[in-house]
Parts: structure tokens; C-alpha cells; sequence
């Protein structure tokens, strides 16, 4: 959403709508490359003076200008869900190079919509394992949680399992590189942000 978009009154943060559709989705679709660039920024709303970027260092930047943020609100949880789906997969099919990808990201919007826009994917590069403990942690996408985090905690001598989360939930902010690398050691799981600054820290007991 820009700066210059006006939301209805009352109406829920745009960004906690849109995260999770938008985060499923990418979760489906491969790496592509579209119009040179890794990283495709959509904005919902007026453009006003805000830059737009067409591939420059690998970025490029779209605005649906006569988004309807009134008419989107009216709609029931799944219709904004199917909406959002709908705008991101038309931006993504409409860039230079997007023929060649086409099939990607049209099976990558229908995996989205079988899974009911919802992902829980085991994080491998953060989960670890000792001789009393094996820790597992998860990302899981959703309508009600938009982005949250956990570790599932097992202890390898009684089978006991427990879950505990890595931060609040609902959350609404993409955390991968918040949660980019992570230790266990002396009975303690430690994770640590891309600049390897401690982000989160669970004794195992």
C-alpha cells in the first residue's frame, strides 16, 4: 500500500491482509527472473512521486493506481485473499520476460489457492540437533497468524514435544532475516538476525 492510498474507516491495516496471500504465493514460485530483476515491489494506490524502478539493480517496482479500497474491504475474508492473488499474479504476468515463466506462475497461483493461502514450512538451516535434544523450527503463513514462528522442541531421551514460540503472533513482517542462522549449545537454542545479532534464545531444560 502507498503513502498516498486512503483506506476506508475501520478498516484492518492493509498489510495484514495482504502479507500472508503475498508470502504463500512466493512460497509456491520458483526463482524466476522477470523484467532483470529477483526483487518485484507492488504498491497498491496512487504512485504519486514515488520512483519507479524498471529492473535498475535488479529491482522493479508497479503500482496498481485505481486499486479499489473500498469495494476490497466489502469482501469477505477469502474474496480478499482470491483479490489479492488475482492483482499480484496480473502485475507478475504483465512484466517483460513473464512468457517464458508464465506456467511457474500460473501453477505457483493455483497451489495458493488449493492450500487455502496458508504454508508451514520447516526452516532447515535453523533447526538443530544434539545428543538430548533435536529442535525443529517452522515459519507458518496464514489468514489468522499472517507470519509467525515457532520451534518444536523434542526431547530425545522421553519423545516429550513442545512448541514454543519465537516471537508475537499475529505478525505481519516478513522475519527470515531476523531468523537467519541459529546454535544450540550447553542446552541452549540461540538464533541470530542476518547481522548475527541475538534474536531469540530457549533453554532446552
Amino acid at each position: 500500500m502507498t503513502r498516498f492510498a486512503v483506506q476506508p474507516r475501520g478498516a484492518v491495516p492493509f498489510r495484514h491482509t495482504a502479507h500472508h496471500v503475498a508470502e504463500v504465493f512466493m512460497a509456491w514460485l520458483p526463482g524466476i527472473d522477470l523484467n532483470r530483476s529477483s526483487k518485484i515491489v507492488i504498491g497498491f494506490g496512487p504512485r504519486g512521486d514515488e520512483e519507479i524502478f524498471d529492473g535498475t539493480l535488479g529491482v522493479t517496482s508497479r503500482y496498481i493506481e485505481d486499486f479499489d479500497f473500498a469495494r476490497f474491504e466489502a469482501l469477505d475474508a477469502r474474496c480478499k485473499d482470491e483479490a489479492l492473488l488475482d492483482a499480484l499474479t496480473g502485475v507478475l504476468l504483465n512484466l517483460p520476460g513473464s512468457d517464458t515463466a508464465r506456467a511457474q506462475i500460473e501453477a505457483a497461483r493455483v497451489r495458493t489457492l488449493e492450500s487455502g493461502f496458508a504454508n508451514r514450512a520447516l526452516v532447515k538451516k535453523l533447526s538443530q540437533r544434539s545428543a538430548a535434544h533435536t529442535v525443529c523450527v517452522y515459519r507458518e503463513l496464514g489468514r489468522a497468524c499472517g507470519e509467525s514462528w515457532y520451534c518444536e522442541v523434542t526431547d530425545r531421551n522421553n519423545g516429550n514435544r513442545v512448541e514454543v514460540p519465537m516471537g508475537d503472533t499475529p505478525g505481519y513482517l516478513d522475519r527470515r532475516e531476523f531468523f537467519a542462522s541459529s546454535r544450540l549449545d550447553g542446552g541452549v537454542f540461540t538464533a541470530f538476525s542476518r547481522l548475527k545479532q541475538e534474536t531469540f534464545q530457549h533453554p532446552l531444560g
